[in-house]
């Protein structure tokens, strides 16, 4: 079965190219994507409403399938074509033989360095694998789904908050993975509240939602009284966690002052997790996540 699990918009003069990612699942069938293969048919009609339905109205110029580092087909268009004229004519060129398509192409769906922004989204189907509950504090009990996290990235929030637990820093969880029809839940809630301009400031669209990696969990503390508030950045809680998260493979995830760089306000509590090594140089660059890939 053809999964597209996300996408990646490059916006040119000409018009958007657009990058399409295959679930890495289909990895050992890669050698099957030539003029022959039987789901071919299927291949460019999963592409079609795929890009119809969640990439209404571009001008785009061509759409690439994307399976590892390999572009296994490609849609090439007349300048400006909208997405709502492509029809069954839009013939698919199978199994391109290239490593790198574009500069600055998104890092491969499954690593720690996954890009989820506005502008790198993922499907309505992606789920992480090896979604775990960490054994942290969180401000509710009982079971819920914004309790998971990826198996590596719950195992360093752990090791995160026995940290500030030795440091008399009383850290709690709040919200960690979140499907794609959560989000949707959550942004309608707040375009309902607030508007869409300033919904789209302050909360993801569904699929534009770093919680959807498994890789962010939002955290707390008493002093804030278990708010996801900026105040926290400046309490000891939020101080001792901007200081040291990126020794256990964290990061702001939305740092203050970089508003126009990630498309989102500054959220001190929202941590993100990309890898000691990593983590600390975006930390000690003063970088975010888009500065660092670019």
């Amino acid at each position: 079965m053809v999964s597209i699990i996300g996408h990646h918009l490059i916006n040119k003069e000409e018009g958007y190219q657009i990058l399409l990612y295959l679930d890495p699942q289909l990895i050992e069938v890669a050698d099957e994507f030539d003029e022959s293969f039987q789901n071919k048919e299927d291949l460019r009609q999963v592409v079609n409403s795929y890009v119809k339905n969640r990439l209404p109205d571009l001008k785009v110029t061509v759409i690439r399938v994307v399976l590892g580092s390999l572009v296994i087909a490609s849609i090439p268009l007349l300048p400006g074509t909208e997405i709502k004229d492509l029809d069954s004519s839009q013939e698919l060129n199978l199994k391109t033989e290239v490593k790198e398509v574009f500069e600055n192409t998104p890092q491969e769906i499954e690593k720690d360095l996954l890009l989820v922004n506005k502008n790198n989204s993922l499907a309505d189907n992606y789920t992480p694998l090896n979604l775990i509950v960490p054994e942290v504090p969180f401000i509710f009990k009982g079971f819920h789904e914004k309790k998971l996290m990826a198996a590596k990235a719950a195992t360093a929030l752990e090791e995160l908050f026995a940290a500030a637990k030795a440091n008399n820093i009383e850290l709690y969880a709040v919200s960690g993975y979140r499907s794609y029809q959560r989000q949707e839940v959550i942004f309608k809630s707040q375009v309902e509240k607030h508007g869409l301009l300033q919904a789209n400031q302050i909360s993801a669209r569904p699929g534009e939602s770093e919680h959807q990696t498994g890789l962010a969990m939002d955290v707390t503390s008493p002093q804030v009284k278990f708010k996801l508030v900026q105040e926290f950045g400046v309490t000891k809680e939020g101080q001792w966690l901007k200081e040291h998260a990126a020794g256990f493979g964290f990061i702001i995830r939305y740092p203050e002052g970089k508003d126009a760089v990630t498309g989102y306000q500054y959220e001190p509590w929202h941590i993100r997790y990309v890898g000691q090594e990593i983590a600390q140089k975006i930390a000690s660059q003063d970088l975010t996540l888009e500065e660092y890939l670019a």
